[in-house]
Order: structure tokens, then C-alpha cells, then sequence
């Protein structure tokens, strides 16, 4: 999901600058703020899914 963020990102971007090429510096910022929310977010569900899963293997005895 975080890789498929980050490709639609960077093409509606791309797509942005090649309409208005001044856009660039001020969009540069932006996109780098967003990609870092979406990794953080991504790192913040993957552990939820590893605490869940640790879990719910404690109910079921030793993980194979």
C-alpha cells in the first residue's frame, strides 16, 4: 500500500508540474511532508497488525 501511495503521489505530482513547471519548488515541500505522513501512518498499522497477531497467537499456544 505505502509503494502504491507513494507511485500516485509522485504522478499526480509529475502531472502537476509538466501543466505549470513554477509549481515545482513550492510543491516539492508538500509531497515530501505527505509521503512522510503515509510512511508514518503505514509503520503505525503495521504494528498494530503485529500486536493483534501476537495476540491472538498467545490464544491458540506457540507460534509454528
Amino acid at each position: 500500500v505505502y509503494r502504491q501511495d507513494c507511485e500516485t503521489f509522485g504522478m499526480v505530482v509529475k502531472m502537476l508540474i509538466e501543466k505549470d513547471p513554477s509549481l515545482e519548488k513550492s510543491i516539492q515541500f508538500a509531497l515530501r511532508q505527505n509521503l512522510h505522513e503515509i510512511g508514518e501512518r503505514c509503520v503505525e498499522e503495521l504494528k498494530h497488525f503485529i500486536a493483534d497477531y501476537d495476540t491472538s497467537t498467545q490464544d491458540f499456544g506457540e507460534p509454528f
